[in-house]
C-alpha cells in the first residue's frame, strides 16, 4: 500500500517528479506505476513515500524553503478538506482522479498558486 500525504493525492493527477533531482523523479515515477496498476493508497499525516525519497526532507520536514514546512501542511489541509477525506483513510486513485478532474478551476487557482514545481506540472490553471 502507498502512503501519500493530503498534497500529494492531488498533485500526482498533474505531477511527475521533474525539478528536484533524478532519484526523486524515479520515485514518483514508480509510486505513479504501483498507483495506476491498482495498489490502493492510505492517506497519512506528514510526509509520505514521496517525501521519502526528497533530498529536502530533514529530520521528517520539509526544508526545500524556509516556509515549505508550513506551506505543505496547509496545502495538506486543502486537499483533504476538497476530497472529504481524513488521515488513516484508505483510497483508490481511480477515485481520487475523478474527484480531481471535478474540482473547479477556482480549485486549483487557490491550491497551486505559488508552487514551486508549476513550471514542471500539467496543472489546470497553465492549460
Amino acid at each position: 500500500m502507498v502512503k501519500l500525504r493530503g498534497h500529494h493525492l492531488i498533485c500526482l493527477n498533474f505531477y511527475d517528479g521533474d525539478g528536484i533531482d533524478e532519484r526523486f523523479k524515479q520515485n514518483v515515477e514508480f509510486i505513479k506505476k504501483r498507483l495506476v496498476e491498482g495498489e490502493d493508497i492510505k492517506i497519512v499525516e506528514g510526509p509520505d513515500d514521496i517525501c521519502m525519497e526528497c533530498k529536502y526532507l530533514k529530520n521528517q520536514i520539509c526544508n526545500f524553503s524556509a516556509d515549505s514546512e508550513t506551506e505543505v501542511k496547509n496545502l495538506d489541509e486543502k486537499a483533504l478538506k476538497f476530497l472529504n477525506l481524513k488521515k488513516g483513510v484508505v483510497v483508490n486513485f481511480n477515485e481520487l482522479k475523478r474527484k480531481a478532474s471535478y474540482a473547479p478551476l477556482e480549485f486549483y487557482k487557490d491550491f497551486c498558486n505559488g508552487c514551486s514545481f508549476m513550471e514542471y506540472c500539467k496543472c489546470p490553471v497553465k492549460i
